[in-house]
């Protein structure tokens, strides 16, 4: 099966995130990454009528782009055929605050056909905030267009910050999620599925992210310490 040009688009960001951290950071080792893995891998695989398959990408290119724990999907909705991809990571603030596709596209074959802008996707408690970007890949014989949205996550719900105060907004935290949505919109921004899924999506993904009643920031903060999920 030819690789899904949204899977290719997040491989050229895993692999760009490689070579930034190679290049800026000596990562230290960070504790309690484990348990939070096991809240991504927990998000369900079949939502609403979207099923999923996993789409791994090698372990050691998601330690060297900094990435400590990492859930990525293809989720398929059957009725249609319409297909959204996922990548969520989390990891030490600095890392994950400091890469976006809008940076790391460039060279890499992809274009942007705008700015990237905010906008506000429903779901869950609260509304969530990511930027938006369409972007088109002129190297392959046939361009593609893809949409992609990405948020961070310290604890306060899906954020979109100007992407030069990130680092600085989190770096505190002791742990920071990321978030990617990408679709095909070759056939024109009304093929994307994105303000369809998300809704969907994104209340899952909450409450996997969540141990019991606590926010994401506790959890975020005992995890970072080792510490399991409080006793009743």
């Amino acid at each position: 099966m030819k690789p899904l040009p949204t899977i290719g688009f997040l491989s050229l960001i895993v692999a760009s995130g490689v070579a930034h951290g190679v290049q800026t950071y000596r990562w230290r080792p960070p504790a309690g990454f484990d348990r939070i893995q096991e809240s991504l891998t927990a998000i369900p695989s079949t939502i609403g009528g979207w099923t999923a398959r996993e789409n791994p990408f090698e372990q050691g290119d998601l330690e060297r782009a900094g990435i400590r724990s990492s859930v990525s999907r293809v989720y398929q909705q059957t009725r249609t055929g319409k297909s959204v991809t996922v990548l969520l990571v989390a990891g030490l603030p600095g890392p994950i605050a400091v890469h976006t596709p809008d940076v790391c596209f460039r060279g890499l074959g992809y274009v942007p056909l705008a700015a990237p802008e905010p906008v506000t996707l429903p779901g869950g408690d609260t509304d969530s905030r990511f930027w938006r970007m369409e972007c088109q890949n002129l190297s392959g014989p046939t361009p593609r267009r893809l949409m992609v949205y990405w948020a961070w996550n310290g604890g306060d719900g899906w954020e979109a910050p100007d992407p030069s105060a990130a680092r600085a907004r989190y770096a505190l935290r002791p742990a920071l999620y990321k978030l990617y949505f990408v679709t095909d919109v070759t056939a024109g921004k009304k093929s994307d599925s994105v303000p369809e899924f998300a809704p969907l999506w994104l209340p899952e993904a909450a409450r996997a992210l969540r141990f019991g009643s606590e926010s994401p920031r506790v959890a975020a903060g005992r995890l970072s310490l080792g510490r399991g999920p409080a006793s009743s």
